[in-house]
């Protein structure tokens, strides 16, 4: 299966967590603390805040700890502006 195949399968997880299945619940238990850790080491390397992006974000938000919530921030742009952006910065346009 590709990332894609499994990705289709991840609403269904989180409505049934929703619904009170215990399964869906640990899954979505087992994905949190590495999404923590992503966050922090990004805040470890000086990162203020954190775009996060995609289908998921909202419904994993609740789920994060508060220190990991207030550095997220709503993206400026979409992902082609903000690797423009990045381009521009290295080059120093």
């Amino acid at each position: 299966a590709r990332p894609a195949d499994w990705a289709k399968l991840a609403p269904v997880v989180f409505d049934h967590a929703d619904g009170g299945d215990p399964v869906a619940a640990a899954i979505i238990s087992m994905a949190v603390p590495e999404i923590e850790a992503l966050v922090g080491r990004l805040v470890a390397d000086g990162v203020e805040r954190v775009a996060w992006m995609g289908g998921l974000a909202a419904r994993f938000r609740p789920h994060l700890s508060p220190d990991v919530v207030q550095v997220l921030a709503e993206p400026l742009g979409d992902p082609l502006e903000g690797a423009l952006g990045l381009a521009r910065k290295d080059v120093g346009a």
